[in-house]
Formats: structure tokens, sequence, C-alpha cells
């Protein structure tokens, strides 16, 4: 796996997917507080928000399925971009509309954590994938870095959450663009079950 340019191609999107919805898991206490946000506004999007996760997680899990990988990443993660905008730019605007762009948000953000599962079964086989996607998985704690503190250090900077929803906006959109790329490129497990079944 570690041999392949596939995997560095999804884990580089795994960190870029991961860091809009983490900068919003860390950032949402003090963005109300920025935005002027009621502390029962901010109670409820946090709340829903959580069943949008989970909800999400199934959702695309099952679109998957049916339309493949790659397909259902790139129209999550180019939705995901549009999600993070709507936080920064209608969020703002009350307490309603910060709860339901939140909501929208995590409902294109967790389903990256149903598809890259079993995308990485895909490429690189089902005999280790446990393994093989605890490598993957690291890339959450990477973002982790970037959607938390790098956000709250350009929020320092510029004394503005724009840079950093812009940002992890354009990183949603790039995942969902290499996505396509990926859906192009000939896959390491998938070329090699091709040949099998010619050879049987």
């Amino acid at each position: 796996m570690l041999r392949t340019p596939h995997f560095y191609a999804v884990y580089v999107m795994s960190v870029m997917m991961a860091t809009g919805g983490l900068l919003v898991t860390a950032e949402a206490g003090p963005l109300a507080k920025e935005w002027g946000i009621s502390m029962s506004a901010l109670a409820t999007a946090l709340a829903l928000s959580r069943i949008a996760n989970g909800v999400s997680r199934v959702f695309w899990g099952w679109v998957s399925d049916r339309i493949g990988r790659e397909t259902t990443m790139a129209i999550g993660f180019i939705l995901q971009a549009g999600c993070l905008l709507s936080i920064l730019l209608v969020g703002r605007l009350s307490g309603t509309l910060f709860a339901v762009t939140m909501v929208l948000t995590y409902l294109t953000w967790g389903g990256a954590f149903s598809v890259f599962p079993p995308t990485c079964g895909d490429y690189f086989g089902s005999a280790n994938s446990a393994s093989n996607y605890s490598f993957l998985y690291s890339a959450k704690g990477v973002s982790s870095i970037i959607g938390g503190g790098l956000a709250a250090l350009l929020f320092e900077k510029f004394g503005s959450w724009s840079a950093a929803f812009y940002g992890s906006a354009v990183l949603a959109f790039v995942s969902g663009l290499m996505a396509i790329g990926l859906r192009l490129t000939p896959l390491p497990r998938k070329a090699e079950m091709a040949a099998e079944c010619k050879a049987g």
C-alpha cells in the first residue's frame, strides 16, 4: 500500500477533507461569541450537528455502494466546500441560520469517514484493510492541527475567521477534484482483480 501513489493521494484528500469539519468543531463556541449568536442557538446547533454527523455516515456510505466511492467523494467534498462557505457568509446572520448551516456542514463532512475505509479496502484488498486504514486514519490527527490550531492562529493574525473558512473550503474543493482524478486512474487492487478474472 505504501508503495502506491494512490495511498498518498487518498491520505492528502483525507487531511484536506477533515480540516473543515474539525475547524467548525473546534471553533464553534468562539464563532458564536464573535458573531453574537446566542448560547441557546449554539447548543441547538451542536446537538443537531451531532445527529447530522451520524446520519451522514450512513447516508454517504449507502450512496457510495450505489454510485461508487470516487463519485461519492467528489459530490460530497465539493458540497462540503459550499457548506463551509455558507457558515461564514450566511450562518453569521442569525442563530437559526447558524444552526442550519452547521447541520448542512456536518451532513457533508461526516460522510468522509464512511467512504475512506471502504475505499482503502477497494484499493488495497480486504485482507489487511484494518491495519491499512490505521495508516490512513492518522490523517485526521494531522488535520486536527490545521483545523484547530492553525485556524486560531489565522484568527489572531487577521482578526477574522474568513481566512480559515475560505482556506478550508478550498481544501475540500480540491479534495473533491482529486477524487475525480482517482476515478480516472487504474486502482491497484481493482487492476489486480481484473487480471485475475482474465486469467481465470
